[in-house]
């Protein structure tokens, strides 16, 4: 049976535009799949994090997150997150694209993103910045 797949690429705190699918979205998307439960809604093809230090001391997060979603029930997956303290960090960006089976390519615009007090706390500091694919 074919199941139509729905690949969705992520880049969180990160500087830069681009409309098309980067690269290494696109290489995710023509990887051979890894073993997987037949059942499965959703394949995650990479996820990564790259740390590193500014001159001034300041650290920079870059995560970057491939999912091919196998199903309706996959869409949960298509999400990405960043938790931050407010007055100590920040996201600076976050970036999303779904490829199509078809192959055409969608950037998730400002809509798709949402930032929110983290725990349900009203006056707790740690809050999440993150963007919705489905």
């Amino acid at each position: 049976m074919m199941r139509a797949a729905f690949f969705l690429g992520f880049v969180l705190a990160v500087g830069g535009h681009a409309d098309d699918a980067p690269g290494w979205l696109r290489a995710a998307a023509r990887q051979s799949l890894p073993s997987f439960d037949a059942k499965a809604p959703a394949v995650v093809l990479l996820q990564e994090t790259h740390v590193s230090v500014e001159d001034d001391g300041r650290t920079v997060t870059t995560t970057r997150k491939a999912v091919k979603i196998l199903s309706r029930d996959g869409r949960s997956e298509a999400q990405g997150t960043q938790t931050y303290f407010v007055g100590a960090s920040k996201v600076r960006d976050i970036r999303a694209w779904i490829i199509a089976p078809s192959g055409r390519v969608l950037k998730l615009g400002v809509q798709a993103t949402y930032d929110r007090a983290n725990y349900n706390d009203l006056y707790n500091e740690v809050r999440e910045r993150g963007i919705q694919g489905s």
